[in-house]
């Protein structure tokens, strides 16, 4: 019996989709007429990272006729009027979340976003703040110093200088790591230095607002030379949607929160409930205000997308 014909997805565009199948060859893919019955707008057919199953009726025509389960998934921000849902990247073993010291200096909200957004998806992050031959202000050290407090898997590295590149290339061996973070952070200048021979377009910071210019316009995957893994570059965000997480599921995805079941409700939205636990935890200093502060902003907007679908 021939063993079917499957493929990794490389890149989605618009009308096509780049798949490497099974037996080496890279090759342009449609999706059948009948695969979006029941997905409805909730989740994108098929993203960067799916493994594929294809039929090849002919050598010039290949088509996505199934997409094999999800192990993790990172959301790309709401799209309006495509699918609600819309999958960035599938099956990812790491997300390497790209922030810079300075030009750009790093938001927090931003950093939370991406953060939760990991943590819903089943992905987990690694910080890395680039740059380092930059200085950075007050806010962005404690910034950084904050999320390391927590525990989250902090690397400080420098794509001009090559610091913190032997780190990061053990720590993308072997795996499906995908880079994500603003533009202008450097993003493919730490894949090209970590990975010789992947050259990947590299932008500019715009000096008239300040803010990367989006080079990479896609998401798209490349091998990693002489080894099992690979790397996902995605387009920079200047803001990140937060969708399919339900409100009163977002508490989990901030792990220093004290919940479940700790505050005196039940149904408690830590707003300052009477025994909120997370209060609290905000008052008395265990939980940054500055986190806080993205939990209630993040509950607000996910309770207006739930009132609106």
């Amino acid at each position: 019996m021939d063993m079917a014909l499957t493929g990794l997805v490389l890149r989605v565009d618009r009308k096509r989709v780049v798949v490497e199948t099974n037996d080496g060859r890279v090759l342009f893919a449609q999706l059948r007429g009948t695969f979006h019955r029941g997905r409805g707008r909730a989740k994108s057919p098929v993203a960067v990272g799916d493994v594929a199953t294809l039929d090849e009726p002919s050598p010039d025509d290949v088509v996505i006729a199934a997409v094999a389960e999800r192990r993790s998934v990172l959301m790309r921000p709401e799209v309006v009027g495509r699918w609600r849902n819309q999958v960035l990247v599938a099956n990812a073993d790491r997300a390497v979340l790209v922030f810079a010291f300075a030009d750009p200096e790093p938001r927090g909200g931003l950093v939370d976003r991406l953060l939760v957004a990991c943590h819903a998806g089943s992905v987990p992050p690694l910080l890395v703040f680039n740059k380092t031959d930059l200085e950075a202000s007050d806010e962005t050290t404690a910034l950084v110093e904050l999320y390391e407090g927590l525990g989250y898997e902090v690397l400080r590295t420098c794509a001009e200088t090559c610091e913190g590149i032997a780190p990061l290339v053990e720590l993308l061996a072997g795996r499906c790591s995908v880079f994500a973070g603003p533009s202008g952070t450097g993003k493919s200048s730490l894949i090209n230095r970590a990975l010789p021979g992947v050259e990947l377009r590299i932008g500019e910071i715009s000096r008239a607002t300040g803010k990367g210019k989006h080079t990479t316009t896609a998401a798209q995957l490349v091998r990693i030379p002489d080894d099992e893994g690979h790397v996902i570059d995605t387009p920079g965000v200047k803001e990140f949607g937060l969708i399919a997480i339900e409100p009163r599921e977002l508490e989990l995805n901030f792990p220093e929160f004290p919940v479940p079941a700790q505050c005196r409700f039940d149904d408690c939205a830590h707003r300052s409930e009477p025994g909120c636990a997370v209060d609290a935890a905000v008052t008395s200093g265990d939980v940054a205000r500055s986190r806080y502060d993205s939990y209630l902003t993040f509950r607000e907007e996910l309770e207006q997308a739930s009132a609106r679908y």
